[in-house]
């Protein structure tokens, strides 16, 4: 290839959208519907790193729309950027079909590599129908860069997993194909039922092994008691799509884990998936040697009885070349997620992770355990429409909100955004959970967040930079309950800082009892407000006999009737607003 640019051609219906131009040395009789496969030696971004010159490389599968001598224009655009010995060419016509057949090892063969069971190699729509799979030695069904492929009702009973001895149990293994289909079956006892990679070449190679495997479709299969993640992508992916597919127990043989789902890559998503009695629902990550995970997308996933987690968000761990640095890009988008008896909700670690119209239902526990229904460590975590149900939690520790100390990392801490999200508890519950929002350096942004019953201390450990509106529908009867984010409650030395519990309301109307005791308090200045307009009550308690003393003037942020302090003693009230400046005393 010489070039490579883009032109909008008019069509009959009069669309005008952007496809790419590739110019060619000479002239090939390429056709209109030709396939073709461009390569550059350019690296993957997303992809594990190599050495020694092994890289995984750029490569993807193109339409031609219409050749003229050594102009060739596609049927749309590159996904990739090409710069770097830039080749193409036609894929081979050849096809291959495999039906009803069943495949089984010696024992003997079963102790060694023998390569994939079933490998198909440069072929267009290859199909492999109903066979049965006694058991393999290693990958069991493998594409390699095969174009629009299709497997049916595959039944695969076992394949060895044992990495050290290179020895990797695939089901269906894609590499570096594009638009690849595998619907149904059922896969036991295997590493991953499906999974894909693209290897690391050198420069220059054949084009076989060059591209990302791109827009799989994995729809309606049943994976049990695989050794690893039962559905599983890797770093050089973009665009595989889980539709329908379960995953069910299992025990992992390898250091990798066990999920329902594994994802790493680009662009993937997880529909209508249901996980159940494995240790994590849906694992995102990054390998510790590198690779990123982006744009993941999960819908309507049902997660019951998760060791560990329903969804695990973490990128950047320990090893990795971004070590401990917080993501720039969404990981994933979760829209629909029902978890039932799992550990914990959502676990983030350096990732951006956005959660809407999930509900978690907490398991009945056990003494010493805590149960968390969001932890983030180092992340964004965003909460949309949500429901955190401890109802039938009768044991254990719930912590519906925790924020993981992040010292060392960068930025170094955790930011929560909710709007919309209901914890069910009931009095019991409270007290074994002292507070909702558990953690250290935590800036949580919160609408609409509603408890059944008020913990013991509310809303938690918050940043001050924080603001919340929240709400109890039940507790009145609680000593000294705070029961809503506009009313604060205040004791003792916290007479010292008495707004630090309304810069963390958004409400526009907060009541703040103070209950002095018998001692003496004095303000020097009151904190900057944050909400323009927001009127603030500040009650002293009718029994209490000490005082608040409150300094007057711009150097105390305040402005009171006859310009001098406030000394406030029992029953008294002082009636305040912030005007963006000041808080200025009302009649």
């Amino acid at each position: 290839m010489t070039s490579i640019s883009t032109a909008n051609p008019d069509t009959v219906g009069g669309g005008n959208l952007p496809v790419s131009v590739i110019k060619i040395s000479s002239s090939q009789g390429w056709v209109r519907g030709d396939v073709l496969k461009i390569v550059s030696d350019d690296i993957i971004p997303e992809g594990r790193p190599g050495s020694s010159g092994l890289e995984s490389r750029l490569g993807e599968f193109v339409v031609v729309r219409t050749a003229n001598g050594q102009t060739i224009t596609l049927a749309g655009l590159l996904r990739e950027d090409y710069s770097t010995n830039v080749r193409v060419a036609k894929i081979s016509e050849k096809t291959f079909a495999l039906e009803g057949a069943e495949f089984e090892t010696t024992a003997a063969g079963l102790t060694s590599n023998y390569g994939s069971l079933i490998y198909l190699y440069r072929l267009k729509n290859p199909t492999v129908s109903r066979v049965k799979v006694v058991n393999s030695s290693s990958a069991v069904i493998h594409f390699a860069s095969c174009f629009g492929y299709s497997v049916y009702d595959a039944d695969i009973a076992y394949a060895v997993d044992n990495p050290q001895n290179s020895q990797v149990g695939y089901g269906v293994f894609d590499n570096a194909s594009s638009y690849g289909r595998v619907i149904g079956g059922l896969f036991r006892h295997v590493r991953h039922a499906y999974t894909d990679d693209t290897g690391r070449i050198a420069t220059n190679s054949a084009l076989t092994g060059y591209g990302r495997t791109y827009g799989a479709r994995i729809i309606g299969g049943s994976a049990l008691n695989t050794t690893s993640n039962s559905w599983d992508t890797h770093h050089c992916s973009e665009g595989t799509e889980f539709i329908s597919c379960t995953a069910t127990g299992g025990l992992a043989e390898s250091t990798f884990g066990q999920a329902g789902f594994g994802i790493r890559g680009k662009n993937h998503r997880v529909t209508n998936g249901t996980v159940l009695n494995m240790d994590t629902g849906v694992n995102v990550f990054n390998e510790s040697g590198g690779g990123e995970t982006h744009g993941t997308v999960i819908s309507n996933l049902v997660v019951r009885n998760a060791e560990t987690c329903a969804v695990q968000v973490f990128v950047h761990s320990d090893g990795h070349p971004k070590e401990n640095i917080m993501d720039t890009e969404e990981n994933v988008t979760i829209n629909g997620l029902t978890a039932v008896d799992c550990g914990r909700l959502i676990n983030a670690k350096n990732a951006v992770v956005t959660v809407r119209n999930a509900e978690y239902a907490v398991p009945a526990g056990a003494d010493g355990v805590s149960y968390d229904g969001i932890t983030t460590k180092n992340s964004i975590v965003r909460v949309y429409n949500s429901v955190l149900d401890y109802s039938k939690n009768t044991k254990g520790t719930p912590r519906p909100v925790v924020a993981i100390t992040s010292t060392g990392y960068t930025p170094a801490r955790q930011q929560t955004f909710i709007d919309g999200l209901e914890v069910r508890l009931s009095a019991s519950v409270a007290a074994r959970g002292p507070k909702p929002f558990n953690g250290v350096n935590h800036e949580v942004s919160g609408r609409n967040i509603r408890f059944d019953y008020p913990f013991s201390v509310m809303p938690g450990d918050c940043s001050a930079s924080s603001t919340m509106q929240w709400s109890c529908t039940a507790g009145a009867g609680a000593a000294n309950a705070d029961l809503n984010s506009s009313y604060v409650y205040i004791s003792s030395t916290a007479l010292k800082t008495p707004f630090a519990g309304v810069l963390q309301s958004s409400d526009l109307q907060v009541i703040v009892r103070a209950v002095p005791g018998a001692s003496a308090y004095s303000v020097a200045a009151l904190p900057a407000g944050k909400v323009r307009g927001q009127f603030v009550t500040l009650w002293m308690n009718d029994t209490s006999s000490g005082s608040l003393t409150i300094a007057n003037g711009t150097a105390a942020r305040t402005l009171f009737i006859g310009g001098t302090s406030k000394v406030l003693k029992k029953g008294m009230q002082l009636r305040v607003f912030w005007d963006g400046t000041l808080w200025r005393e009302t009649t």
